[in-house]
């Protein structure tokens, strides 16, 4: 069933919500007959009702339009729906890392390659992000600050793309943070954002409790509450072994981990460059283990049944597809079931003149020869 439209969009399901904005899934109008699905992220209504918030939606929405890159996730625009704004998204068929991690806990783990390769592309992606200039060769100072895996999509083609800047800072914005107010998932920060800090090396922190919770299945700050995790961050003083609950990750992959995981940033890999070179070291003994192909088939494989996001996005195709196909499907009913009964009154008809052709050929023969009358006389 629709759930309305949003401008020119028509909303299929809402995917999720957050405490200022919901997603759908939807369909985009096309000229060419054809469906293409969407995401639209739409500010809920006390948030558009506040001007700075509809101001640093805008500013994510501009700022995400500059990231085209294979492993980031695409925003299209950002519009207008009466007062509220939105942004369209790229529809990415896929699982969250969170989900696959949540997933493969249940039936094991994540492989190690899968985990490194995963991360390693995230880290080129912030790379990308981190560098990218505006038309003057000035860097935009961009800063993702929710790097988190449910801000990172696992593509049943084995594509990884990061998602979500929302959060992120960049030079060129309009709106800024609010002092004392923290951006970013509380059990995913890191140390320095609760002094209102962050630059690259922030991203590297979250990007380091990603791969030791897909590594793992255990996340590094668990607590409940964000105060608990506010108190667990003021006392972090040494990052955890991946090693000590994996015994088969390796001394120089907990090594990756644990730089990343420095409490102090100077401690950490200074760039997002630089730690996916590290990983890159760690994954090439293992070849073809960690390819595009073999996350696709495991992403598969643990996706297979389930209220999965892979599930949803088949839904939503196959739902888009059939709202499509529905009149055509109609008219091609009717016009069969009007065959159908032309061709069988039409043949009732040919039997009824031929069984009245014959009945009539034997009451109307004629059983004098009228020539041979006319001849005789």
């Amino acid at each position: 069933m629709s759930l309305g439209t949003c401008g020119r969009y028509e909303l299929v399901r809402r995917i999720g919500a957050g405490e200022l904005a919901e997603v759908f899934a939807a369909r985009r109008p096309s000229t060419d007959g054809r469906d293409h699905p969407v995401a639209i992220k739409r500010l809920l209504p006390h948030a558009a009702a506040n001007p700075a918030l509809v101001g640093m939606f805008e500013d994510e929405g501009r700022l995400a339009m500059r990231l085209v890159h294979p492993n980031i996730c695409r925003v299209y625009g950002l519009e207008q729906d009466g007062e509220t704004p939105f942004l369209v998204m790229e529809w990415i068929p896929g699982a969250s890392l969170r989900d696959l991690v949540e997933r493969s806990s249940s039936r094991g783990s994540l492989p190690i390659s899968l985990a490194i390769r995963i991360c390693s592309i995230v880290a080129g992606a912030l790379d990308h992000a981190h560098l990218i200039r505006d038309s003057h060769g000035r860097g935009l100072g961009i800063v993702h600050r929710d790097v988190a895996p449910p801000n990172i999509m696992l593509g049943i083609d084995g594509g990884v793309k990061l998602l979500d800047f929302g959060l992120a800072k960049a030079r060129t914005q309009l709106h800024r943070t609010q002092p004392g107010f923290v951006k970013g998932k509380f059990g995913y920060l890191a140390p320095e954002q609760l002094q209102g800090l962050c630059d690259v090396r922030t991203d590297v922190f979250q990007l380091g409790l990603c791969l030791f919770e897909a590594l793992t299945g255990c996340r590094v700050f668990p607590q409940d509450t964000a105060a608990e995790t506010v108190a667990a961050l003021g006392e972090y003083r040494a990052p955890p072994s991946a090693r000590a609950l994996r015994p088969d990750v390796s001394p120089e992959i907990d090594a990756v981990v644990a730089r990343a995981l420095a409490p102090a940033p100077n401690d950490r890999f200074q760039d997002a460059r630089a730690m996916r070179a590290a990983l890159d070291s760690t994954l090439r003994p293992l070849g073809h283990a960690a390819d595009q192909l073999a996350l696709a088939a495991f992403v598969s494989a643990h996706f297979s049944s389930g209220d999965t996001v892979e599930e949803q996005i088949d839904r939503v195709t196959a739902e888009l597809e059939q709202r499509r196909r529905r009149p055509i499907l109609l008219v091609l009913m009717l016009v069969l079931l009007a065959g159908a009964l032309g061709l069988a009154a039409y043949s009732g008809y040919r039997h009824y003149v031929r069984e009245r052709g014959d009945h009539a050929g034997e009451t109307v023969r004629p059983s004098v020869n009228w020539e041979q009358l006319q001849r005789d006389h």
